[in-house]
């Protein structure tokens, strides 16, 4: 369940995201659909703990975004830091980043065998 309540992000000035509310619940599918700047990537950021919102409350499962982060994965766009990396080393190094050596060893390889 993911739940949103006037939620906001701004830059300086702008916001990127003005009081978004919305829920989701556990089965649902939601789609963020949009023009180019109208929010969609930074909500996303928003929901999975990378950006901290201005303003407004998120709760995914029930928990702030931050609790469920290391639960959830998320590949931003336009990562030209990782251009270069595998799927393999991406997903090697991202479980690293997360703590979730466990986890690697056994989704990895499970994912590597679709992907690579």
């Amino acid at each position: 369940m993911i739940n949103c309540q006037s939620l906001t992000l701004r830059y300086g000035d702008l916001a990127a995201v003005q009081d978004l509310s919305l829920q989701v619940e556990t089965g649902e599918i939601c789609v963020l659909l949009g023009p180019n700047g109208a929010g969609k990537s930074t909500t996303l950021k928003m929901l999975t703990g990378l950006l901290t919102p201005t303003s407004g409350t998120v709760s995914v499962l029930g928990q702030p975004p931050r609790e469920v982060k290391i639960r959830t994965g998320v590949l931003p766009e336009n990562l030209g830091l990782f251009e270069d990396l595998t799927v393999h080393e991406h997903l090697s190094l991202t479980a690293d980043v997360y703590g979730q050596r466990s986890w690697h060893q056994k989704v990895v390889p499970t994912c590597c065998s679709w992907f690579c």
